[in-house]
């Protein structure tokens, strides 16, 4: 028997369902990921103000679980994601428009933590160096 066809309104129905999926995770991602700023930058402050390899191995830590919890989260939408990119022409401009933002605000987070780990790292070569 051969597929039904596709309707218009299966299309619409079809994309709202991917793209809320989407749209929910990425929103999950920019959350740990602000989290993952946060302790970079407090990681920054406790090597400034002469903290203890503790203090920077608790942060290690929480920054790692972090990732762990983005890798999970990545991986529990492979599917919504292929489905996505296989429609992807057939989607309306305002869909893929939303989920540009979602995807550059995502974007912006890692750009900043990347950033701010960098000077982390410059800092903790400064201070080794002076010792």
């Amino acid at each position: 028997m051969a597929p039904q066809p596709t309707t218009a309104g299966d299309m619409l129905g079809q994309e709202k369902r991917l793209l809320d999926r989407l749209l929910v995770l990425y929103t999950q991602e920019q959350g740990v990921y602000r989290e993952v700023l946060e302790l970079s930058r407090r990681q920054g402050e406790i090597v400034a103000s002469g903290g203890t390899v503790e203090q920077v191995r608790r942060v290690l830590e929480r920054k790692n679980t972090c990732l762990e919890a983005i890798r999970h989260l990545e991986g529990t939408e492979q599917q919504a994601k292929a489905a996505w990119e296989t429609g992807r022409d057939g989607w309306s401009a305002a869909a893929r428009a939303r989920l540009h933002q979602a995807l550059q605000e995502v974007g912006q987070l890692i750009e900043e933590i990347l950033l701010c780990e960098e000077a982390n790292d410059r800092h903790l070569l400064q201070l080794t160096r002076s010792d």
